[in-house]
């Protein structure tokens, strides 16, 4: 079947193990992202002794595992990601002491997985677990058990991890090597694990966001690939309090973090500025105060920036991706001024402006020549006043034959991800991605209504927008 979503034929109905099941020295089975909705058949897939690979990613599988995948004692690589398989797994895993990489996320798997039953995994790399149903809990704390695997890439997310106790999982403690983590949505509780990041140099991407943790956010003495290697971090909605570590400034390579929601205090740390990767940078819902450095213009691959309800003051920054901020970034902050959130930053009246020089003249006339591509223009509650000038009679709106084919707004995602493994090295390679929505709206009054209109339903409009002033 033709699936013209992704472009690509794409296999459904039943899945065809008995046609499969006569190719006894099959060592790699790949059917992801197919429409196969049956249960998975135990006779013809459990003959496949030789198999090293088996990836069913993505398909609409259903039912139970059979018991008789444990037998299959060659798998490195198992990706059950993102069906509708249901049951306890426990037990089959166990007997896969091969695997280097197991992943099982999105499924509907139900009752107790503890982790002692990788306890013998001495090779298992990544564990990826992110359930589709709330009927799995996951335990690592009891029975008391130790890792012979050292893991690069783990993610229990909202999978009821600790439910007893909601303790973070002591084995992390011996891992020394981990790329990815997420134990985000978990509820966990305790003293922020500062050892995550100083045990593991290779840090790619920490997300710890949704629980309950408690103290200071500290990075350890910095050092190592670290540097070079962190991508992203979130810690948002936890209980987190003292000020921001001005050693961020050293993760030149950051792409993401996120802080918000917490009881942070202090200042924004000018360090920020060296972060020229910058993409999201998410500090709303705290206690930070002092003014928003004017250094951060220089994060030039700025896209998400939000620094609502906290206790800010001063201007906001002018220029370059922060000309794109409009006031819900800045909302909350009562001492803040600027144009983005309409409050004048000067006190006293503005002195008389002098008649332009020819320089200006000229600036004018190139400002003039800009306004054929304009399609949108907002001057309202600028505290404008006497005629109207004459260059509003230059702009095009977007008539036919002016202005570029397609406008600027879309609904494009920007997106960012961390590459796992080595094709060379290893059977698994993969991408984790986090994505950050571009938002832009306008609202357009016509005919006495207001109506809101987003992305890319904002290239089929054009307006002027004079109200409020004087």
């Amino acid at each position: 079947m033709y699936d013209t979503m992704n472009g690509s034929y794409t296999m459904n109905g039943s899945f065809p193990i008995q046609e499969l099941s006569n190719l006894k020295n099959l060592k790699t089975l790949d059917v992801s992202y197919n429409q196969f909705n049956s249960s998975l058949s135990a006779t013809g897939l459990c003959g496949l002794k030789s198999l090293v690979e088996l990836d069913l990613r993505g398909n609409q599988l259903s039912g139970p595992l059979p018991e008789c995948i444990g037998n299959l004692t060659n798998l490195q690589f198992l990706d059950l990601s993102f069906n509708q398989l249901s049951g306890n797994i426990q037990s089959i895993v166990s007997e896969l002491t091969s695997l280097k990489y197991l992943l099982l996320s999105g499924n509907e798997f139900e009752g107790s997985f503890s982790f002692s039953a990788l306890a013998n995994h001495s090779k298992l790399e990544a564990f990826i677990l992110s359930p589709g149903s709330s009927r799995l809990e996951l335990e690592t704390e009891n029975p008391t058990w130790f890792p012979a695997f050292q893991l690069k890439y783990i993610q229990l997310s909202n999978c009821n991890l600790n439910v007893r106790t909601r303790a973070i999982p002591s084995f992390l403690r011996y891992q020394h090597d981990i790329r990815f983590i997420d134990l985000s949505h978990n509820k966990l509780v305790g003293t922020f694990p500062t050892w995550i990041l100083q045990n593991n140099s290779n840090l790619g991407v920490i997300n710890l966001g949704n629980n309950s943790f408690t103290g200071t956010f500290q990075l350890p003495n910095i050092k190592g690939d670290i540097i070079n290697s962190m991508a992203g971090i979130d810690l948002s909605c936890n209980e987190l309090s003292g000020s921001i570590p001005q050693e961020i400034g050293d993760l030149h390579e950051i792409r993401s973090l996120n802080l918000s929601h917490n009881h942070i205090t202090g200042s924004i740390p000018v360090s920020f500025s060296n972060l020229r990767s910058l993409e999201s940078l998410d500090l709303g819902n705290n206690n930070l105060s002092g003014e928003i450095p004017s250094e951060l213009v220089a994060l030039t691959f700025l896209v998400t920036f939000n620094v609502s309800y906290n206790n800010l003051s001063g201007g906001v920054p002018n220029g370059a991706q922060f000309e794109t901020f409009d006031e819900n970034n800045y909302r909350g902050n009562p001492g803040l001024c600027g144009e983005p959130i309409h409050k004048s930053c000067i006190s006293d009246e503005a002195p008389q402006t002098p008649p332009p020089s020819a320089d200006v003249e000229e600036e004018d006339e190139g400002f003039i020549d800009m306004l054929n591509i304009v399609s949108l223009l907002d001057l309202s509650r600028k505290s404008f006043s006497g005629s109207i000038s004459h260059w509003v009679y230059n702009l095009s709106f977007g008539r036919e034959g002016e202005g570029p084919l397609y406008g600027p707004f879309s609904d494009k995602l920007v997106e960012w991800g961390i590459r796992y493994g080595d094709s060379s090295e290893t059977l698994f390679y993969n991408t984790a991605s986090f994505v950050v929505e571009v938002d832009e709206e306008s609202e357009f009054v016509t005919k006495y209504r207001a109506d809101a209109y987003k992305n890319k339903a904002l290239n089929y409009m054009s307006g002027l927008d004079l109200s409020d002033n004087t």
